[in-house]
């Protein structure tokens, strides 16, 4: 099992060295630049009700959401992602997203022919699910999807599931290619002589920066820093375009095995009528 999780990380290593990062630069980008503890799952049936608070406060849109999947009966089904991307009801912990690979085929079987990939309503809850009381309103054709157990997502994380492995590697690469032209692009900023320019113009020591109307005071200099959460909303965009692919590239075969039964059926159809029309010929003869 590691060693199947380790053969993609180290290609992707390799990646990130040819394109000029170091191996603290390619960590920080395969992992969205997120601490180890925001990666942690989550239950709903914790008494404290974390499950709930770390939904507020770490829910970005469309940021990569691995969850525990139940069937019919309430039993575990395997795992699954999706890209959130908005609070239906942030009171509720009801929000919307787009559904994206499974582990369990049965499942993935479920996601694709009655639920469809964005037609889904998800609720975080603060119990297990079996005995979450939250419903949708009257009417609502959509489904509700209960999760009680789940964690946020990175490439780095991705690599580990056997599921996620492919997407892992696609959003790992997409990341590294973001970071090393970020990291150009602040090289080729401090080689022109715009950092100097900046460092020139900001106030003597001792005095304070000039005020602007309004009372905000004139920042001097800019932080280049790689924003995490612009990083995150890249990654999970890319996550959505690789979904919506997929969905179409099964609805299309779905579209060619009808067309190829329909044939079928019109040949058998057409075959049988001129077999019936050849025994009529047979019997007039009598």
């Amino acid at each position: 099992m590691r060693l199947r999780w380790l053969e993609p990380c180290k290609s992707l290593e390799r990646r990130g060295a040819d394109l000029g990062l170091s191996a603290t630069e390619i960590e920080q980008a395969l992992s969205l630049g997120r601490p180890v503890q925001e990666l942690a799952w989550y239950e709903g049936g914790d008494l404290r009700g974390r499950s709930q608070k770390a939904a507020k406060e770490l829910f970005e849109s469309e940021r990569v959401l691995e969850y525990q999947c139940n069937d019919e009966r309430w039993q575990t089904q395997g795992r699954a992602v999706i890209a959130p991307q908005d609070w239906e009801d942030s009171d509720r912990y009801l929000f919307l997203g787009l559904h994206g690979p499974a582990s369990d085929g049965y499942y993935q079987y479920y996601v694709d022919t009655e639920m469809g990939a964005q037609n889904g309503l998800y609720h975080i809850c603060d119990c297990d699910a079996i005995r979450c009381k939250v419903r949708k309103a009257r009417g609502d054709q959509r489904e509700l999807i209960y999760i009680d157990r789940w964690r946020l997502q990175t490439p780095l994380t991705m690599l580990e599931s056997p599921y996620l492995k492919d997407l892992g590697v696609q959003l790992g690469e997409k990341a590294l290619s973001q970071a090393a032209r970020e990291k150009k692009a602040t090289q080729s900023r401090a080689g022109s002589g715009l950092d100097q320019a900046l460092l020139e113009g900001a106030a003597p020591e001792g005095v304070a920066p000039e005020p602007l109307p309004g009372g905000e005071v004139r920042k001097r200099e800019k932080d280049r820093s790689r924003s995490p959460a612009r990083g995150a909303g890249s990654m999970a965009r890319y996550l959505t375009q690789q979904v919506a692919k997929q969905g179409e590239s099964k609805a299309r075969e779905k579209k060619k095995k009808k067309k190829e039964g329909d044939k079928k059926k019109k040949e058998k159809k057409k075959k049988k009528s001129s077999s019936s029309t050849s025994e009529k010929s047979e019997s007039s003869r009598f």
